[in-house]
């Protein structure tokens, strides 16, 4: 694994009832994001997932690393640090807040199209205590981290309650199945 850290891209969102998508951002493709609880920091399902926020309503600041690989993990300085397996049939998928449409600063988080992502999430509430000695923020903060998950590999996560590692291994047979890097199989 190289140590190489890829660019950060970062804006403010604007989060609604809890609430950051990960989802397709073509008018094409609606997929109902799966619901967050404020027990799990994100879940998913095929071509969404939900970040779960501490604020309501308002803004708060995303930043967004896309890996070729899977990263170290780091969660120093960091409230809550965790991992999901994301599978997109569009591979269009994109960062933004409920019911809004996704910044213009932010990338598309699977660049290599349809398949499987691993998708590491970083929160640090307003005004923590920071580990790392920076200077606390007036928002809530969010670092998401992405890299393309070959079948043959399979994902590990760092969070596997209710039931995810079960729920990633369904994703990764439908992934393996439906996805056809020579034609338009697994595509809504």
């Amino acid at each position: 694994m190289s140590s190489d850290i890829p660019p950060t891209a970062r804006a403010v969102v604007h989060v609604s009832y809890h609430q950051l998508l990960i989802k397709a951002a073509d008018e094409e493709t609606y997929t109902e994001p799966p619901m967050g609880d404020s027990a799990r920091l994100v879940v998913a399902r095929k071509d969404a997932a939900t970040i779960w926020a501490d604020v309501h309503t308002g803004p708060v600041q995303v930043s967004v690393q896309i890996w070729d690989h899977p990263p170290e993990r780091q969660s120093s300085g960091w409230d809550k640090v965790a991992e999901i397996e994301l599978v997109t049939s569009t591979g269009l998928m994109r960062v933004m807040g409920f019911m809004d449409f996704p910044p213009d600063e932010l990338p598309v988080l699977t660049p290599r199209g349809p398949g499987s992502y691993g998708v590491r999430v970083h929160t640090r509430r307003p005004n923590s205590a920071r580990a790392t000695g920076g200077t606390p923020s007036a928002m809530e903060e969010f670092l998401i981290v992405t890299w393309p998950v070959s079948a043959d590999e399979g994902f590990s996560s760092a969070e596997t309650q209710h039931g995810e590692a079960s729920l990633s291994d369904q994703i990764r047979a439908w992934s393996s199945a439906n996805t056809d890097p020579f034609g338009d199989r697994g595509r809504l």
